[in-house]
């Protein structure tokens, strides 16, 4: 029975409707919590099995001070720097196995995140502060890194291969790059910290593209690492006192 425009079904004609649209409700309802508890399955799965397959680990030497390791954001790379060492590294940095590491972290430029996922945890590099990521040892590998925060053209390239090797091969490589004669001098600091990727930067220091180790430097300018915080107001302080 067709009801005149405006006006209200009678009763006998209101229950049926009433009837499809509740079980039409209770579907909807019903597919919602469904769909729900599965994605937090999902998610409860991911959070207990990720970490222990991709994150390596490695038995600990006997004695093994934290390697400690500054490390300062660039346009399109990460500089490295070995205060104990007195070395420097792009793109390729190596670390020792069986060895905590323990990074300082800021930035030059725009806020960025150090990401190492194989070895599993990140931090933020903001200029003018000193941030702390302290790694457990590690086992012999290669492992991506990148910054992981979106902050200008070109972010995604942005990343670099963590090397871990034996301690005595650390040894060896940091005694090579002393030995190359390369130093990070004011020259070198200037092109490094202009708008350079890593290959274009061995270009313009009059090096081939960096090979299997990557880009490092013999020796340091004097507390780069605080220079840089000075910069934008923050007090420096002597390698290894993290906040």
């Amino acid at each position: 029975m067709q009801c005149p425009s405006g006006t209200v079904p009678p009763p006998s004609a209101r229950g049926p409707l009433l009837l499809l649209a509740g079980r039409a409700r209770r579907g909807v309802w019903l597919l919602s919590i469904g769909l729900a508890a599965l994605l937090a399955s999902l998610a409860l799965a991911g959070l207990l099995l990720a970490p222990r397959s991709r994150v390596a680990r490695g038995p600990a030497l006997p004695d093994a001070r934290p390697l400690i390791v500054q490390v300062i954001a660039l346009d399109w790379k990460f500089l490295f720097i070995y205060p104990d060492q007195g070395i420097a590294a792009i793109d390729k940095p190596t670390f020792p196995a069986g060895r905590p590491i323990s990074f300082e972290l800021t930035s030059d430029r725009t806020t960025q995140s150090f990401s190492i996922p194989g070895l599993g945890r990140q931090r933020q590099a903001t200029a003018g502060t000193v941030s702390r990521l302290d790694l457990p040892p590690s086992a012999p590998g290669e492992f991506l890194g990148e910054n992981t925060q979106f902050n200008g053209e070109g972010f995604e390239a942005e990343k670099f291969t963590a090397r871990i090797v034996a301690p005595d091969a650390f040894a060896a490589w940091a005694a090579r790059v002393r030995g190359a004669g390369r130093p990070l001098d004011e020259f070198a600091w200037k092109l490094i910290e202009a708008d350079n990727t890593p290959d274009q930067l061995a270009g313009k220091l009059g090096l081939p593209p960096a090979g299997p180790e990557g880009l490092a430097f013999s020796s340091l300018l004097p507390d780069l690492f605080g220079r840089v915080l000075s910069r934008f107001g923050a007090e420096t302080r002597p390698a290894g006192e993290g906040e």
